[in-house]
């Protein structure tokens, strides 16, 4: 909803364009946070917790703070900016996320701390408190007077970096994979799901490099997140032979799992090419296209495919018309804006403005499919759903 607010403003009135810096705020804050953050935590829970984790009165009380200072968030960024009251609700969800994280790993049942897909979620937890040093370190930065430089920036990208491709990549992998490796005790996909997991942890960790290509630094920078996109790649090659192994029968819309995995192998090869630095000069110089596709391909092509189908078969979702369309019209709305973002940098890359007096208008367009296919799978959330009590 607050995405399409955003792309609305160039059409209505109501909303004052001075505005649009909040609600971008807003949106990102709400999507990683909101959405992502809770999401996952809910699965984790169930999926490594003891059956009655959700009957316990104290994680009840975790969600609801968490959920409470997001929506303080959601509502003060629009209305009061990056200012006091946002940064508070910003300083309480991570001082409170910490303890959050300690008590879900206080929970996890003893005997999956041994399986491999729990190192994915250890270290997913490891690169979160990572991740979480940017924001703290982001007061420092802007009361020394390097608000909007290049340190700046990087720090900013440096939170969001570890963030998705760290904490959120790796809990979905470990998340994925752990029904397969408890029940089908398959030494197949033990060794590629150990083998993916070296690849991938390096490959992330060294990846922050392509985060910094755009203040054209020295040319091992280039080469190092080139290494990294490569071993993404190699990593992602043995996920897809554990992927192999699984017993597809029991997952529903599989298609989900496969599009998801499909998107980050594009990501990766699109990081690949990014690493090469007249591809990372034009990224950036188009940023406003290509960098905001790429993010819009990690999360919204593959994070929130591999969320859904996760949630439905662990039974949070019911399998009801309203779910089916709203997958189908989420996915239609994915692809559209992708191509839209992708194809006016490419066209403006090569000199084209055949799309710059539209843009706006199939973006508006674009996004109203987002919105109503999740409109719907949110209908569907209400739906005969098998939850605790």
């Amino acid at each position: 909803m607050l995405g399409l607010i955003i792309r609305t403003l160039p059409f209505q009135n109501l909303i004052d364009n001075s505005y649009f810096y909040g609600l971008l705020q807003s949106h990102s804050h709400t999507g990683f946070l909101g959405w992502v953050f809770i999401a996952v935590y809910i699965l984790i829970l169930k999926k490594y917790s003891s059956p009655d984790i959700f009957n316990i009165r104290k994680t009840k009380y975790i969600l609801l703070l968490l959920c409470f200072f997001i929506g303080g968030m959601t509502i003060s960024f629009p209305f009061f900016g990056y200012n006091f009251i946002s940064i508070s609700f910003l300083s309480l969800f991570l001082i409170f996320s910490y303890y959050s994280l300690y008590y879900m790993v206080k929970s996890i049942k003893t005997d999956l701390k041994q399986t491999i897909s729990y190192r994915y979620i250890k270290a997913a937890f490891i690169l979160y408190l990572l991740s979480s040093i940017s924001p703290w370190a982001l007061g420092p930065i802007m009361a020394l007077g390097y608000k909007k430089t290049a340190l700046y920036y990087n720090d900013i990208f440096f939170y969001l970096h570890f963030l998705y491709n760290g904490f959120i990549v790796l809990s979905l992998i470990g998340l994925l994979f752990l029904d397969s490796e408890t029940e089908n005790k398959s030494n197949k996909i033990n060794d590629n799901l150990k083998n993916a997991f070296k690849y991938i942890l390096i490959g992330t960790i060294l990846n922050y490099s392509e985060s910094v290509l755009w203040t054209k630094p020295h040319i091992s920078i280039n080469y190092i997140a080139f290494i990294s996109s490569i071993l993404l790649i190699v990593g992602l090659y043995y996920l897809w032979r554990a992927y192999k192994s699984i017993n597809k029968k029991n997952h529903n819309y599989a298609f989900l799992l496969r599009f998801g995995l499909f998107m980050f192998l594009l990501k990766s090869i699109l990081q690949l090419f990014q690493s090469i630095p007249v591809f990372a000069s034009i990224s950036y110089d188009l940023k406003s296209y290509f960098i905001i596709g790429y993010i819009h391909l990690v999360t919204l092509g593959f994070i929130t495919p591999m969320l859904l189908s996760l949630y439905i078969n662990n039974k949070l979702f019911s399998t009801s018309l309203y779910l089916k369309l709203g997958i189908y019209t989420y996915l239609i709305g994915f692809i559209l804006t992708e191509f839209v973002l992708f194809g006016q940098g490419i066209l403006l890359w090569f000199g084209n403005t055949y799309f710059m007096r539209n843009f706006n208008l199939y973006m508006l367009f674009s996004s109203a499919f987002l919105f109503i296919g999740l409109s719907l799978i949110y209908i569907s959330s209400y739906k005969k759903i098998d939850l605790p009590a």
